[in-house]
Parts: C-alpha cells; structure tokens; sequence
C-alpha cells in the first residue's frame, strides 16, 4: 500500500486527470488508495463487470483465471457475487494449469503457457461459463500469441481486464479533452489513431483476436 501510494501521489503532483493501475491483485487496496488520492481512480474490476452486464446475462455463470493473491483477494469476487456466479478453477487445475502458465510467460516460454492454461479454460467452458475473465497480465499472453483458441469461439468467451481497462481510459480522457480546451498531447493522438485502426480492424473482421488485429495494422 505504500509504493502505490507513493506512485499516486507522484501522479497527482504531477496533475495526472486520473489514474489507471494495470494489475488485478492491486486493487485490494483500491478503496484505501482513492480516500487518500483526490484524483479519480479507474477501478479495473469495475469496469470488467461493467462490460459484462453489457454482454453477459445476469445470473450467468463468470469465469475467474487468476493468480491465487487475486483470488485470495476477492476483488472480482465482491463486484460479481451478486449479478453472477463466479467460477474458478480447482485447487489442482489452479496449480497445475493457471499457475504453471503466469510462470511459463513470466519465463518467456509462451508456447509451454499456452500448452498449460488450455485445461483450466476447457474445465470452465465445460462448466458453461459465459465468460472467462482472464485476471492476470500474463494470460492474455498464453492464450492469444500462438492464435490457438479458435475452437473455443476464439476470443469472444474471453474478457482482457487490461484492454477494458484501456478503452474506459481512453474514453474518460476523451471526454475529459472534449470539456476542456487544452490541446491534445501528440503522444496521444498517435495512440487514438493506433486504438481506432485496431478496433476498425476488428468490426471488420469479427473472428480475429485483439493480437491479429494488431499485426494487420502493422502490416499497412
């Protein structure tokens, strides 16, 4: 709590508008963090649950692979508990599947991840999950850099907290930008015009996952 103290502090002296924490295990202390931050936190699990209640039938049953500190923490669990019913794996599969494969990426071996992860999403697929959030950093990673899930209704099953979290970002500093009149930082613009091209990309090629989409903009 108090490094990531430190690092908000650092942002508000710095007159960040808000701020944005990419890990899911940090918002265990989200509440203590904004009472001491005047500027406004973007709650990721929030925003996850806010995004399924947009494509998710309430009372459906949610998916949860993460690493044991986020499960332990139960960030998901108390946003989702009342609307879904939130799955996780077993004890073994956590073990075996969902640890094992944050450890393989962490390491560099994608491949080995993507191998290992596959049995915790087929036991949550074969339990009628709707959605599988995948609430570590590294999962999106074993699951999409060797495009191998394409069985699984490829990624449309599959909710990335941290892409969620970057297009709530993006929208709040847009409309942020549109109420003032500061001029918008270069930087900035380039980012809007990478994001926009992506998700064209995607509209029009609905099949593809978020890694495609990005190589095809690459290649143009």
């Amino acid at each position: 709590l108090k490094s990531l103290l430190k690092g908000c502090k650092l942002l508000e002296k710095n007159k960040c508008k808000f701020i944005v924490i990419p890990c899911n295990t940090a918002h265990y202390w989200f509440d203590d963090l904004q009472k001491k931050i005047k500027i406004p936190i973007i709650n990721m699990p929030r925003e996850v649950f806010k995004f399924t209640k947009k494509n998710c039938k309430k009372n459906s049953k949610v998916g949860l692979l993460a690493t044991e500190g986020t499960l332990k923490t139960g960030v998901y669990k108390k946003i989702f508990d009342k609307n879904y019913e939130l799955i996780q794996p077993s004890e073994n599969l956590q073990k075996n599947s969902v640890n094992k494969a944050i450890k393989f990426v962490k390491m560099g071996s994608v491949r080995a991840a993507e191998k290992a992860i596959r049995p915790a999403i087929n036991s949550l697929v074969k339990m009628k999950c709707k959605k599988i959030i995948l609430g570590c950093t590294e999962l999106p990673i074993a699951i999409f850099a060797f495009k191998s899930f394409k069985n699984i209704k490829s990624s449309k099953i599959f909710l990335d907290p941290n892409l969620i979290l970057a297009h709530s970002a993006m929208s709040k500093h847009k409309s942020w930008f549109m109420s003032s009149k500061t001029e918008q930082p270069y930087m900035l613009k380039v980012a809007e015009l990478i994001y926009s091209n992506i998700i064209n990309i995607k509209k029009q090629n609905p099949e593809i996952n978020n890694i495609q989409a990005f190589e095809i903009f690459m290649t143009t």
